[in-house]
């Protein structure tokens, strides 16, 4: 009995491409909302690369529901959904060793997504003004809760600490 899957005049085809194949995506970010941005990335074909802090990895990790991991130990179910479908390497962005790894890779890559907090990349000497030196066409997109009081347009309550009536809408 002849099938679709084995007539020959019905080769196999290549799934149809993801919309973001080819598109190289560095993920600084932490949590939810960057983590969450870069998943649906990910999702839509997009090779995301995670940097983590070594032997701490990101905040999200230690972030619950937990459940058992492969090994045993417990694992966070948040940080492993929002985390699928990248890759993930740790760097010190302290040590000159890992900058200047972090900056090859920024070299190669098209989109980072920064949510580490109001100008951590920049006072690691990792701001869009040293990295857009590395690759002119670098899409860099930083995002914060409150705004950056130091970046290009600072959110109305960049200053107010997150804890502060106001910022809680009480």
């Amino acid at each position: 009995m002849a099938t679709i899957a084995n007539d020959p005049s019905n080769p196999p085809t290549r799934p149809p491409a993801l919309p973001l194949e080819g598109i190289r995506v560095m993920d600084v970010t932490h949590i939810v909302a960057g983590p969450f941005c870069s998943m649906i990335l990910a999702d839509m074909g997009a090779e995301v690369i995670k940097i983590e802090r070594p032997g701490i990895g990101e905040r999200g990790r230690h972030n619950g529901p937990f459940i058992d991991g492969e090994d045993g130990a417990r694992v966070s179910a948040r940080y492993l959904g929002l985390n699928r479908n990248k890759k993930s390497v740790a760097l010190d962005l302290r040590d000159p060793r890992c900058k200047a790894a972090f900056e090859r890779m920024v070299k190669e890559s098209d989109i980072l997504l920064d949510n580490w907090g109001p100008g951590a990349l920049r006072r690691l000497g990792l701001g869009y003004d040293v990295l857009k030196e590395f690759n002119p066409s670098l899409i860099y997109a930083s995002l914060t809760g409150y705004g950056d009081p130091e970046g290009p347009a600072p959110g109305p309550d960049a200053e107010w600490p997150a804890h502060h009536p106001p910022g809680h809408g009480g």
